[in-house]
């Protein structure tokens, strides 16, 4: 999608020439942190014949050829939502959680957090943050 996506607040991107792909592989454990139906698990990443996850999400519309090092709607919500966890607004915090998630997920598979099954909101945003914004 690059400059014409709707979710870019400001497009800027930095070219990654002489970037390996061997580079791009990723540590099984993050792509394993991804909940099933969790969409970015598909759109971020691509299983290599070897069996490794490649990394090929990005902004920019160029593939892995350069990362997205512009300013996004999806990363203001996160801002906000873990300053509010970091004043101790929680419940808004995972209400603006939520209301990211639900672009995530496929619709069966989606479930919202609920405060009282949480029990470090903080870490719950940086986790997303960490998902959401990788590579960036």
């Amino acid at each position: 999608m690059g400059q014409n996506n709707p979710s870019i607040i400001f497009y800027s991107f930095q070219a990654l020439s002489g970037l390996l792909s061997s580079r791009m592989k990723m540590d099984s454990s993050f792509v394993k942190s991804f909940q099933i139906g969790d969409l970015r698990k598909s759109v971020y990443f691509f299983n290599n014949q070897d069996g490794s996850d490649l990394y090929t999400g990005s902004y920019t519309g160029f593939g892995v050829s350069s990362i997205f090092t512009g300013l996004s709607v999806e990363e203001m919500i996160l801002i906000r939502a873990e300053c509010l966890a970091r004043k101790g607004d929680q419940q808004k915090a995972i209400d603006e959680i939520n209301y990211l998630r639900k672009f995530r997920f496929s619709t069966e598979e989606y479930k919202d957090y609920k405060l009282e099954e949480i029990g470090d909101v903080l870490m719950v945003v940086l986790e997303e943050r960490r998902k959401e914004l990788y590579m960036r």
